[in-house]
């Protein structure tokens, strides 16, 4: 039964390496991505402190890998279709439709009767923003994309029978593709960018019960350092522009967070979680830019200076029948980009989710759907940041109706 298990772990593994590179991101509050598991979606994300979790406990605390009493395989996706609208220079665009894919994929088995082991690939960071190449803030940006996935092998073990602990280790891929349309000194042109990068941090999480009815979660991830290599090339006419293709260096900070969550189970049937995740976005200070020497254009610091926010959640789960769970939540998340450091990459606001979903259950195997819908308080009067830089930008926009729908489903199977 054991080669058995480990088989499957040496089969998900593969999957997970497949399914990452195929991972696509639309924009959230910052750029945080929580969508990691179709179950926590329709709950509002609030599993920290769940009683009865699936495999992706894997992603949003790992100590509660201990509720889980045998090994188990979760596999999904989170579709994602978002919209803003800009009005720049009393033109206003919308965003061109895209449809960004987060997938998730979880494996995790228990070793002995106090220690787990789990592994998971999921989607922490990442951002999608396209406009036409002609819309009027196009020497700013006109695409970006900022793709990411993390894979996390993790350790929980039950200190007591109360308390569990949990361990893991994340390693990051992330990708950054970025198009400028630029004009001047006679020239008419597209800058793009490139870069692909590694970056690795740690997450220390508990879960403790304090009887058959309460449960809290706890859960804190380390800021990550993340380098990335590329190149810069150019396209049309420059003119005078004596700039040259070449090398480039990306780099920045991801923030550390840390995240609370406490859950109330009056009856076997029902249960309700409330979440509180603290994300200390000043540690994203910039993103630098170290060009090539041959390129002539230098170091880029485009500085941030963020705040910190918090993100509020709430959830909760009706087991109608024996094989239906019916599930809701709430979602409040405070946006970090302070006035005076906003730019078209991330045109959003504090925004608010709404989110339901269904959990089928047949034999060994679960199926979960889910629904979100998001919105974002308009932001007007932004004046952007990088006007006189290489990289464009400038003039004062606003950002209204930005909104966007989240379908999630995913399959899970218990051995």
């Amino acid at each position: 039964m054991l080669r058995g298990k480990w088989s499957a772990l040496w089969c998900c593994a593969w999957t997970l390496t497949y399914i990452g590179f195929l991972a696509a991101n639309a924009h959230a509050a910052g750029f945080a991505l929580y969508e990691w598991g179709t179950r926590a979606n329709g709950m509002g994300g609030a599993v920290l402190a769940s009683r009865t979790p699936d495999a992706s406990a894997v992603a949003y605390n790992p100590a509660t890998m201990t509720e889980i009493g045998s090994a188990s395989m979760l596999a999904g996706a989170t579709v994602i279709t978002p919209s803003v609208k800009v009005k720049l220079n009393g033109v206003t665009t919308e965003t061109d439709p895209q449809t960004f894919v987060v997938p998730q994929a979880f494996y995790m088995q228990p070793l002995s009767d106090t220690v787990w082991f789990g592994v998971g690939e999921f989607t922490r960071f990442g951002l999608g923003t396209e406009f036409s190449r002609s819309w009027p803030g196009n020497d700013n940006l006109y695409d970006v994309q900022f793709d990411s996935y993390s894979v996390q092998p993790t350790l929980a073990f039950k200190a007591t029978d109360d308390l569990s602990v949990g361990i893991g280790v994340e390693v990051m891929k992330a990708d950054i593709d970025i198009k400028r349309q630029l004009t001047g000194a006679g020239g008419d042109f597209g800058m793009h960018l490139t870069s692909e990068g590694y970056s690795i941090g740690a997450n220390l999480s508990l879960f403790y019960k304090f009887n058959d009815e309460w449960a809290a979660g706890f859960v804190a991830r380390t800021p990550m350092k993340l380098v990335g290599d590329g190149d810069v090339s150019f396209s049309g006419n420059m003119g005078a522009i004596t700039w040259k293709p070449g090398d480039l260096t990306m780099s920045t900070t991801l923030p550390d967070s840390y995240s609370l969550g406490v859950s109330y189970t009056p009856t076997e049937q029902l249960s309700f979680e409330a979440d509180a995740i603290y994300t200390r976005w000043e540690q994203y200070k910039e993103m630098k830019y170290e060009f090539g020497a041959g390129t002539g254009l230098g170091t880029v610091d485009s500085m941030k200076y963020w705040k910190n926010v918090w993100r509020f959640q709430l959830g909760g789960e009706y087991k109608a029948l024996d094989w239906l769970a019916i599930r809701a939540g709430y979602i409040w998340d405070q946006e970090p980009i302070r006035d005076g450091f906003e730019d078209y990459m991330l045109p959003s606001n504090d925004r608010q989710l709404v989110t339901t979903g269904l959990g089928f259950t047949w034999d060994n195997w679960t199926l979960d759907l889910s629904y979100m819908y998001l919105w974002t308080l308009d932001r007007n009067g932004v004046k952007i940041a990088n006007a006189g830089t290489p990289f464009g930008g400038g003039g004062t926009a606003d950002f209204q109706d930005n909104h966007a729908h989240l379908i999630g489903t995913s399959i899970g199977y218990t051995f």
